[in-house]
Order: C-alpha cells, then structure tokens, then sequence
C-alpha cells in the first residue's frame, strides 16, 4: 500500500480530516452528536415556525401590509426545508444567507433581542435536526462497517472507531477539525 511504501521510505503520513466523508447522498460525519443533542419533534418545530411566522405576520400589518407571509416565495421555500436540512452548515447557509437577512429586513434591521429569540430557537432547532440526522446516518454506517469488519467492536464514539482504524492502517498522524470543546475530550487519548 502507499502507506507501506511512504513508511519503507521514512515518510511519515497523515491523513486530513478523515471523519468528512461523501456519499451519493451527501455529507456523511463519521462522528455522533449524542452528547449535545436537544431532541426535539417535528411537532415543536412547527410550532416554533408557526409562531415566527405569526410575529412576521404581525410586523406586516403594523406596517400597513396585508401579505400572508407564507405566500412569499422564500419564506414558502423556508418552510420546506427548516426541518430537515443535511448538515450544520446547510443551516447557516440558509438561515444567515436567506432567512435572517429578510427578517432583518422586514423589521428595518431594527429586531429587538427579544423580537429575535424565537427566529433563534427556530435555527437552534434546524441545527439539532440536522445534528440527529447526521448522527443517524452516521450511525448506520458503523453499523455496516462493524458488519463488514471495518471497524472494531467497541463502546466508543464512531470518531473514535474511525481514528483507531486509521492508525490501525498506518497512518502516523490523523488531523481532524475539532470546533467544540467536548471533541478535544474525545480525541484526548490521541494527545
């Protein structure tokens, strides 16, 4: 293998965030998200979107305007994907590029901590549902791994499954992107 010839040679390798990895259906992290999810249904979910657009709705009519807010075509598209966007950064992606902008804009880029909070839980929401899927996806596939005898059976996080079948491989170092504090936890055994 490459890592056998780099290794005869006295090349050390590394391998760059190796938990990202792509499927034909996206994203998959070979990562749980157990330890900060917030488990929400879908059914609190509605109830958050219904109560924005309730105060989008009243903000409209203070100005004067009629609309019906779902009848606009972005916030119509919004309320399709809210709830089941792929990953965390398809949540930002849509929530700072789409959905805060025309809030903001509706408001007169005057929104009040207050006014804002629900618009927040709504993006905290999309963030854990996009969190439990990943962890789901990510799930069946140490499932089918362990099946296939391509990670060892253990009591650790996926992650860390992963990690130890790459150094198991070879590899001398393995980088991944750590961007919460509890992910340094984890990986402390490699440190």
């Amino acid at each position: 293998s490459l890592v056998d010839i780099a290794r005869a040679a006295g090349i050390k390798t590394a391998i760059n965030r190796p938990l990202n990895a792509f499927t034909e259906n996206g994203l998959l992290r070979l990562a749980s998200y157990e330890p900060f999810l917030t488990y929400m249904d879908k059914s609190e979910g509605e109830d958050l979107f219904n109560s924005c657009i309730e105060k989008i709705r009243e903000k409209l009519v203070s100005q004067g305007e009629d609309e019906d807010p779902l009848s606009l075509p972005m916030i119509r598209q919004f309320s399709e994907l809210y709830h089941d966007l792929p990953t965390e950064d398809a949540v930002q992606q849509v929530f700072m590029g789409h959905f805060f902008p025309l809030v903001a804009r509706i408001w007169g880029g005057d929104l009040s901590p207050e006014e804002s909070e629900r618009f927040y839980e709504l993006y905290d929401y999309s963030n854990n549902r996009a969190r439990q899927l990943l962890s789901r996806r990510a799930q069946d596939f140490g499932d089918q791994a362990l099946k296939a005898g391509l990670l060892s059976e253990s009591d650790e996080p996926l992650q860390i499954k992963a990690i130890l079948t790459y150094l198991e491989y070879g590899f001398d170092r393995v980088l991944v992107g750590m961007k919460r504090k509890i992910y340094v936890e984890q990986l402390k055994q490699f440190m």
